[in-house]
């Protein structure tokens, strides 16, 4: 639509300064100069007839200094067009219609002479008892069609190695939570079966030897299932709802009770905070791992204390922001041991772990979990930390 607006232009442009005289004949010099005024190749050609008043030929009138399909543009004025370039013959019929009935026509050309190798747009139109041809030059128009036709052909194939990737995480998630997991219980069974049948026949170090493999099979067991549920993130909940944060709190403070018996939690989060349009399951998940993780690095000797506030509607201008969005940025501070800041990007990588394997209780996954559910939901999660000074995570959910 572009180029036939700039085409239809250009004719509007003749038309008007033609309409006096009603003959371009009259106005050769200021139709040169207007022709030579635009970028486009400009040509008119006037229709020539023979007794029967049938078309059989195309004078060249005017053609402007930019032309590009009729080289010794100066010197073809008065000359007839397929006399000249007899390859144009073959449009005779497809120039009459564009003449009799006032029809314009449009086509690409792909033009490969003279060193040249380039795209128009070629347009005719009816212009008094001929025509007006227009040679636009839409060259970076079919080269972005071709990047833009690379990166779809691209993009499908990366789907499809997407497509066989999820294939075989689906697989193996079918094998982990079936068989994979059914043998690591079968292999600690019979180990206590050896050690309550066969225990008089044991050495001490033979009996020690077993439950070191059963402590071994149990964390196998514990990572296959936590591997498990982090792939299958994607597929707790289909609906978008209104989460009512101080709601969801409440209960995860039930659970962390439940969890950690004897453990005194005190929580302390803001009234009236927003609600977050999210899926349920993944948004509990999201604060029961960063409140466990209070919990879990407090302080030696001391009870956990954990805080949660929201800042409203505010721009980022974190690299994983969309720039021109606004966030709620829910924040959960604690005063536990705390982290050095340079891990404040690796503590999100899967089985990434900052103290030594026994030290904490777990596989390394939650935090990586916490992530991908701040991907789903559209937003990112970034820590602030030092060590001995607690921890803050900030979690970014794009307002709504």
């Amino acid at each position: 639509m572009f180029f036939l607006g700039k085409k239809n232009g250009v004719i509007d442009l003749i038309m008007k300064t033609t309409a006096r005289e009603n003959s371009y004949a009259n106005h050769p010099v200021l139709l040169q100069a207007i022709l030579d005024a635009f970028h486009s190749g400009i040509h008119i050609f006037h229709a020539i007839r023979n007794e029967k008043k049938e078309i059989i030929d195309f004078e060249f009138v005017l053609l402007s200094k930019n032309s590009v399909a009729f080289g010794n543009a100066p010197q073809l004025g008065g000359r007839l067009l397929f006399a000249e370039f007899p390859e144009y013959r073959q449009e005779l019929e497809a120039l009459k219609l564009v003449v009799e009935t006032g029809v314009s026509r449009t086509h690409e050309e792909h033009y490969q002479k003279n060193g040249m190798d380039r795209w128009f747009l070629v347009s005719d139109s009816k212009f008094g008892d001929g025509f007006v041809n227009v040679w636009e030059d839409i060259t970076e128009h079919k080269q972005a069609e071709e990047k833009i036709r690379e990166l779809n052909r691209s993009l499908l194939v990366n789907n499809r190695e997407l497509a066989s990737l999820n294939s075989e995480l689906k697989t193996f998630n079918s094998i982990a939570a079936t068989d994979y997991t059914d043998t690591l219980r079968k292999l600690y069974t019979n180990l206590e079966f050896i050690i309550f049948n066969e225990a008089k026949r044991l050495s001490d170090e033979g009996k020690a030897n077993v439950r070191r493999a059963q402590s071994a099979i149990q964390k196998m067991k514990l990572l296959t299932e936590d591997i498990v549920a982090y792939s299958r993130i994607h597929t707790h909940d289909t609906d978008l709802e209104q989460v009512d944060l101080v709601h969801l709190l409440n209960n995860i403070q039930d659970d962390m009770r439940r969890i950690w018996p004897g453990i005194e939690i005190k929580m302390d989060c803001e009234d009236n905070m927003p609600h977050i349009q999210g899926y349920p399951f993944l948004l509990s998940l999201l604060f029961h791992h960063l409140i466990d993780n209070a919990v879990k690095f407090r302080k030696e000797n001391s009870h956990p204390v954990v805080r949660v506030a929201c800042e409203p509607s505010a721009e980022s201008n974190h690299p994983s922001a969309i720039p021109g969005t606004r966030y709620n940025i829910y924040t959960i501070m604690d005063e536990g041991i705390g982290f050095d800041a340079q891990h404040a990007d690796d503590i999100f990588l899967i089985f990434h772990r900052l103290h030594p394997k026994g030290a904490y209780k777990g596989s390394g996954i939650g935090l990586a979990i916490c992530r991908k559910i701040m991907d789903i939901h559209g937003g990112f999660i970034v820590a602030e930390s030092g060590e001995g000074k607690g921890a803050s995570f900030h979690c970014y959910f794009p307002e709504q």
